[in-house]
């Protein structure tokens, strides 16, 4: 699992001078950096049961890693989706048609991130709750029971 960072510098740094143009076009930067090393926001709930197919049979600390990279995604983008509701707080365009796309954007946007977000959050429950009941898990010796 890479790490893709929590926000690029210039959005921390320069968020506040930004229009709603420059603030959309801001985040679909980041989105875009998100996805190159997470894969397709849409397909994270798929791709976290699918991945912990295999995660689960690994030893415990593996397990912590890969959720702990879960979890990192949830985070950023929960993180993401607080500046997307501050899109328009940035000066707006005059052209009604720019406002209107600017708005739509977000709009698309931040549903697709948030029905994700929502998806990963609930598969992980699902994952955290099979993790607490196997009482199997294998410890980082790598054995089913450990002597140590």
């Amino acid at each position: 699992m890479s790490i893709a960072p929590d926000a690029p510098r210039d959005i921390l740094d320069e968020w506040s001078s930004w229009n709603a143009s420059r603030r959309i076009a801001a985040l679909r930067r980041w989105l875009l950096d998100m996805e190159w090393s997470w894969g397709a926001v849409a397909n994270w709930p798929a791709l976290c049961a699918e991945e912990w197919v295999s995660v689960k049979e690994q030893d415990s600390s593996c397990v912590t890693a890969w959720l702990d990279g879960e979890a990192k995604k949830v985070a950023t983008g929960r993180r993401m989706l607080g500046y997307f509701v501050r899109v328009m707080e940035g000066t707006l365009p005059t052209d009604m048609e720019v406002l209107r796309d600017i708005y739509l954007q977000g709009h698309q946007l931040s549903c697709t991130l948030h029905t994700a977000v929502i998806g990963l959050e609930q598969t992980l429950g699902v994952v955290r709750k099979e993790v607490q009941t196997d009482s199997s898990r294998k410890c980082n010796c790598g054995n089913t029971t450990c002597a140590a």
